[in-house]
């Protein structure tokens, strides 16, 4: 057994042992039905991550995941630390009741941080806890965007939801604020709904590109200067100067240069980025094509995903060439294969170019969160799902012929042999 398996088992037994004390506690106190079901319900759900965590060698992000959603349960435990319930008789009446009415007030935030335990055991599940990238395929109103929006609430902060609704907005800036609030800033965005279903969410799609290029440039200047002012002592001891290292924003930009024929992109002044042509010619980002301009912002957002999680994309063929499709995705699974994709999608193309992800088809969906899930063992593609896809379930005909050009007045008959 691996120490981070270790490390999360002894975790899970303490918040077992807290739980279990929380529920004695509501029980003796005379807590209501309701309260004391959650409760048991989350314990079961605990009880059965260490079970899966024991009989299977999870990845660190399935471990991640899991124990930030057991925090947030922890964290509404006013009795952690407590070996048992002797200290109940010493309290008087009012504490009593004050603390019944506590208990049973916070069991709306028990079913909250139960659905969200529950949603990501039950999918993590359906796919086997694979270790390894997935596929979900399915048609336009199977759910693949609402699923989306599910993983955005409830993968915090061990993950990145990057929405199919993306205005390519590239702005100019005048300056750039300091890094840790630019990353509060990206942080709070990749939680927000971006499925433009809400009223007033709109304004924050606006937002996002920028929020996105802010962070990836803030880095890139904080790095400059921690090596600058490294640097300067280093030459004043007379030792030897290390190399820099990269910025999320210089491996932003050889992935793109890398991919962009006859163009590349950069940041002269350190805050604006700027394409050039072969001629040398330069022209601002907020000019460059829909597909260019969203190869930045897939790139910037998946190089800034949070370390050993998940970054699940909607639609990630969107906007992209097919000749390029390929090739950036294996690029960016490359350089962060401390992540797990899930990749949500109706592109086949781009389904079967995913060679050794998982692929699962989204079969149907029901309001609100209730999804039916089939594991397609191979490449194959079922005849079914090819039909949703395609858009009909009317028997297709393929036939080899040659192809006639018909002029004015002639006539012309077939047969089929």
């Amino acid at each position: 057994m691996n120490q981070q398996l270790q490390a999360f088992l002894t975790y899970v037994q303490t918040a077992k042992n807290d739980l279990n004390i929380h529920r004695q506690v509501s029980f003796e106190l005379e807590c209501n039905e309701s309260t004391l079901d959650i409760i048991d319900k989350i314990i079961a759900l605990v009880t059965l991550i260490e079970e899966k965590a024991t009989a299977g060698n999870f990845e660190i992000n399935y471990l991640n995941q899991f124990r930030s959603n057991i925090d947030n349960v922890l964290s509404s435990l006013p009795f952690r630390g407590h070996q048992n319930t002797s200290f109940i008789p010493q309290q008087n009446e009012h504490w009593i009741k004050q603390t019944r009415t506590n208990i049973e007030q916070n069991g709306v935030n028990f079913v909250r941080y139960y659905d969200q335990l529950n949603f990501n055991v039950d999918f993590f599940e359906k796919i086997g806890f694979f270790n390894n990238n997935v596929v979900a395929i399915g048609a336009n109103g199977s759910g693949k965007t609402t699923l989306s929006n599910k993983f955005k609430s409830y993968l915090q902060n061990n993950g990145v939801v990057i929405s199919a609704q993306r205005i390519l907005l590239v702005p100019s800036f005048d300056s750039i604020s300091n890094p840790a609030k630019t990353a509060t800033e990206l942080k709070e965005s990749q939680l927000r709904d971006k499925t433009n279903k809400n009223d007033g969410e709109f304004r924050y799609l606006q937002q996002e590109f920028s929020i996105v290029l802010k962070n990836l440039l803030a880095d890139n200047i904080s790095v400059g200067n921690s090596y600058r002012k490294k640097a300067i002592e280093l030459v004043k001891s007379g030792k030897e100067m290390e190399s820099p290292r990269l910025t999320n924003l210089d491996i932003t930009f050889q992935i793109w240069n890398s991919l962009i024929e006859h163009r590349t992109i950069e940041c002269r002044d350190g805050i604006n980025i700027t394409a050039y042509s072969e001629d040398g010619r330069s022209y601002p980002a907020i000019q460059m094509s829909d597909g260019e301009k969203v190869m930045l912002y897939l790139i910037a957002q998946v190089l800034q995903a949070p370390s050993q999680g998940f970054i699940v994309i909607d639609e990630p063929e969107m906007y992209l060439h097919k000749t390029i499709l390929k090739k950036l995705w294996d690029i960016l699974e490359s350089e962060r294969n401390d992540c797990l994709f899930i990749y949500l999608t109706h592109d086949l193309d781009f389904a079967t170019s995913r060679t050794t992800a998982k692929k699962i088809w989204i079969k149907s969906f029901t309001h609100p969160d209730k999804w039916e899930i089939e594991d397609i063992p191979t490449d194959e593609i079922p005849e079914t799902l090819l039909f949703e896809l395609l858009g009909s379930r009317k028997n297709i005909l393929f036939c080899e012929g040659v192809k006639v050009v018909l002029t004015k007045g002639s006539t012309q008959s077939f047969s089929l042999n």
